[in-house]
């Protein structure tokens, strides 16, 4: 135990000394979530646009902190129509619509204003939203969407029953039919599962730097591809859980909540393997403690990214196919991870190649750590 807290002095202070001297700074609205359906004659998009974006001096301060949910409750009829006219003005900013080559300008309704006394959306991280319409009508060509360069949003995340969960980058477009074919129905579920355990690849490989490093850790502390293929299996059936859960309101996270999960994924990754490090050998029922425990800690950080930016009915498929996802592209790190091991394997110096993975493995995270302060 000595030795234990003597490598964490060694680690933390430094560490703490250098978060120190780092300012805060503001949530970045790094993806935007859109839900569209044919709805009649029209075209329509839903989403929840973060109040932060329709205010100036906040959307143009990358040190400004974001409205709660509790101070848009207490604002002005004035102040209301202000922060609708400037959410306009954004979302046209970034999403330009088109039929045959011409411009169409959407209708945009506010429909938490729809109802007194009013309501708005209550998200995980505690920050103010608003709920926000775009309709056009139907034409006899299809409704092409660019996302344009510089947006405020790195990502733009579509969501639609007949081809699931797409992902566009500022330069790209996505068209949607004037009408959709009945027999497109029939595949949609395929489609959506695809499309959706795509994302959920794609938030490890290459999204998930902290994913990656944690899944390392695991196989250099697993011993052997059988073992790795078990704790992958288990960690993911605990991502699961934690979505579940937070799904159900089971539990709920305020913003303070979300940081400390996110500084505790990292932590988990240190931790597991630091453990390493100091004990030459660790017991089977203590690893599959520590993964069970890390695995509803990562579980709940994706799921706070996942459920902020995904509002569906059929957001328990959504998750189940993004699961799927993420499990597949665990594996992939372990048959990976599992088949360079067995060539160091037969390495004379194993036991120091493996303290040598485990100790990049600690400075990355730490890293990742101080970044995200």
């Amino acid at each position: 135990m000595g030795t234990f807290f003597k490598f964490f002095r060694l680690i933390w202070i430094p560490v703490w000394l250098t978060l120190l001297s780092l300012p805060a700074h503001a949530h970045e609205w790094e993806q935007i979530f859109i839900q569209y359906e044919l709805k009649g004659d029209e075209h329509l998009f839903k989403m929840e646009f973060d109040v932060g974006y329709a205010i100036p001096e906040i959307r143009d301060d990358p040190d400004a902190s974001p409205p709660k949910h509790a101070w848009l409750l207490d604002q002005s009829d004035a102040r209301y129509q202000a922060l609708q006219g400037e959410a306009k003005t954004v979302l046209l900013s970034f999403l330009h619509f088109s039929t045959d080559a011409h411009a169409v300008q959407p209708q945009i309704h506010f429909p938490d204003w729809d109802t007194q006394p009013l309501t708005f959306p209550k998200n995980l991280n505690g920050f103010a939203y608003i709920t926000i319409h775009l309709s056009l009508p139907l034409s006899q060509n299809p409704l092409q969407c660019d996302v344009l360069e510089h947006a405020y949003a790195t990502n733009v995340l579509f969501e639609a029953e007949h081809f699931g969960l797409r992902t566009l980058q500022p330069g790209e477009d996505i068209l949607f039919p004037a009408t959709i074919a009945p027999e497109t129905h029939s595949t949609a579920p395929v489609s959506s599962f695809f499309y959706n355990s795509k994302a959920g690849f794609l938030h490890v490989i290459p999204q998930g730097l902290d994913h990656v490093l944690f899944i390392l850790a695991m196989c250099l502390a697993a011993g052997g591809l059988k073992r790795a293929i078990g704790f992958s299996l288990l960690f993911t059936s605990c991502h699961m859980l934690s979505f579940a859960l937070i799904y159900l309101g089971l539990i709920q996270l305020n913003a303070t909540a979300s940081q400390i999960i996110e500084w505790g994924i990292l932590g988990s990754i240190i931790a597991l393997s630091a453990l390493h490090l100091i004990k030459k050998q660790v017991l089977r029922h203590t690893l599959l403690i520590l993964i069970i425990s890390f695995g509803m800690l990562h579980g709940l950080g994706f799921a706070r990214v996942l459920l902020e930016n995904v509002q569906s009915q059929h957001t328990l498929s959504l998750i189940c196919a993004i699961g799927a996802g993420v499990e597949l592209a665990q594996l992939t790190i372990v048959l990976l991870t599992c088949s360079a091991l067995f060539l160091v394997g037969k390495v004379s110096q194993q036991r120091s190649i493996h303290s040598s993975l485990h100790l990049v493995i600690i400075l990355s995270a730490l890293i990742l750590l101080i970044a995200r302060f």
